[in-house]
């Protein structure tokens, strides 16, 4: 990226946080379309999901309005197409260890994701390449000044946000509200609150009880992370199935077994996740007003 950001700000620092995630965003954007290794695929997403979630508290409290706005537009095209990568190639990996544990193989469904991966390389490496140099092209300077005067604000108000986030949950948890939607909601507000968590440890002196509450953080992530790309592999799957109604019935029977044996891994992958989370609830409704 043309900007340097990376030496401003002490060391810990919300703007340091900032600032080294728009460092990472600039090389790991080049290496992902330049390679579309999946490693680096992922490290982009991460960094560009640090970024969004960061920026997009910081201006929906008021506390950085400026550039803050431009800087999520011009990501949005890149993230989305990002993500559908990202998805195809965790669909493409777990269909071969379903050819492994179910001692079968599924070779035409594997050519039809490899077939829509490669048409979402091309895609991804232009809006890529086109929002870099966009984002170049924005002055950052005034957002990370205006978040090092408002550093103690941003603090207090990202545990406020926290406690938030976590009771929001819970009530969608508790809702009658159909599962697949509920736990995508929660899964995406849990990860917002865990990239401005991030960016909150550091500041505070219980460094130690907070960095042991992150990691259950990211389990309860991880889990629903191991969740979603399995409805995205069956959503992929059933895709497949409706462009290929007239198969051989021995080859449609073995789609049907891959079916039945992702929908009872969807709900295992779920189970005991609600407890859990309610072990963090009441650590994170708690840590809301331990204001400094």
């Amino acid at each position: 990226m043309g900007q340097d950001y990376s030496k401003r700000g002490k060391t810990n620092s919300i703007e340091t946080f900032i600032s080294d995630e728009i460092r990472k965003l600039g090389i790991n954007i080049p290496k992902a379309w330049s390679s579309f290794d999946e490693l680096a695929i992922h490290d982009f997403r991460v960094s560009l999901k640090k970024l969004r979630a960061v920026i997009g508290f910081i201006q929906k409290y008021g506390l950085s309005k400026r550039n803050s706005g431009s800087v999520l537009k011009v990501l949005k095209p890149v993230f989305r197409s990002g993500g559908r990568l990202r998805d195809l190639q965790v669909n493409h990996q777990l269909i071969l260890n379903y050819e492994k544990n179910l001692d079968d193989n599924f070779i035409s469904f594997r050519a039809f994701i490899s077939r829509e991966i490669l048409l979402e390389e091309e895609e991804f490496k232009n809006i890529s390449k086109d929002s870099i140099q966009l984002f170049d092209e924005l002055d950052l300077s005034e957002m990370l000044n205006a978040v090092r005067e408002k550093e103690d604000e941003i603090q207090n108000t990202s545990k406020v946000f926290l406690g938030k986030t976590f009771r929001k949950a819970s009530k969608m948890l508790t809702s009658d509200t159909p599962k697949n939607f509920k736990y995508h909601r929660i899964r995406k507000a849990l990860k917002k609150a865990r990239f401005v968590f991030e960016m909150n440890i550091g500041q505070n002196k219980n460094v130690m009880d907070d960095i042991a509450h992150l990691s259950s953080l990211k389990n309860l992530e991880s889990i629903l992370g191991v969740w979603h790309d399995s409805i995205s592999l069956k959503a992929e799957l059933n895709a497949f199935l409706d462009e290929n109604k007239d198969m051989e019935a021995n080859e449609l029977e073995a789609y049907q077994t891959l079916l039945l044996q992702i929908d009872s891994d969807i709900e295992e992958q779920i189970f005991g996740f609600d407890d859990l989370f309610m072990k963090e609830y009441h650590w994170f409704t708690q840590f809301a007003y331990r204001l400094d």
